[in-house]
């Protein structure tokens, strides 16, 4: 049943496109999901946004927006969830398992507080959280400028590192390559401890 204005809503479907199950998530207010993935053990990571403190989210709630990232079982049940965020907006955009069975997340966050904070910027700061595999926090870095930046992909690296792909409109602080002006796509290479081994602009005017 739905629990509220927007619901996260997954569907398992079958080799013929039949639906084998689906689940509906989240609370009263706006909740959405934005990227979901299969893991060892046939079961799914799934990350999110939640609003408010009437949702299935069973961890703290930080703010206006919250990161919601929950591993289900092969059933659809969940096995355990995890809250990120601090006062204002904050959302993953994508997220994918690891070499050591934890996970790794990338997007935006605009708090300056929290549980993801490392240090702010400017505007929205371009996030990576990485997890164990019980969904405690391993590490999280923000990065950006005095503008915003926002993560949109992340894939693994064959060096145990991290390769991402979102966008930035500052030119300073952590964009190195420069901007080329207005929004640019900016990709970041980081290490396995989350630190930054370099990164690129491309775009125009």
């Amino acid at each position: 049943p739905n629990k509220g204005y927007s619901d996260i809503w997954i569907l398992k479907l079958n080799a013929d496109g039949s639906k084998a199950w689906d689940k509906s998530l989240g609370g009263s207010s706006f909740d959405f999901g934005n990227d979901i993935y299969p893991t060892s053990d046939r079961g799914y990571i799934v990350v999110g946004g939640i609003f408010g403190n009437d949702t299935d989210a069973t961890d703290t709630i930080y703010g206006a927006q919250d990161i919601w990232i929950f591993k289900l079982n092969d059933d659809g049940s969940i096995a355990w969830d995890k809250t990120f965020g601090g006062s204002l907006y904050d959302a993953i955009s994508s997220i994918q398992t690891t070499s050591d069975g934890g996970y790794v997340a990338v997007g935006t966050s605009n708090s300056a507080n929290g549980n993801i904070y490392d240090s702010n910027k400017g505007g929205a700061d371009l996030v990576v959280i990485k997890l164990n595999a019980d969904g405690s926090k391993d590490w999280n870095k923000t990065y950006g400028g005095s503008g915003s930046e926002q993560g949109i992909s992340i894939q693994t690296t064959s060096d145990n590192g991290y390769i991402i792909v979102g966008f930035t409109e500052s030119d300073n602080i952590d964009i190195e390559d420069g901007n080329n002006g207005g929004k640019d796509v900016w990709v970041l290479k980081l290490n396995a401890d989350g630190s930054k081994d370099w990164d690129k602009t491309f775009g125009g005017s």
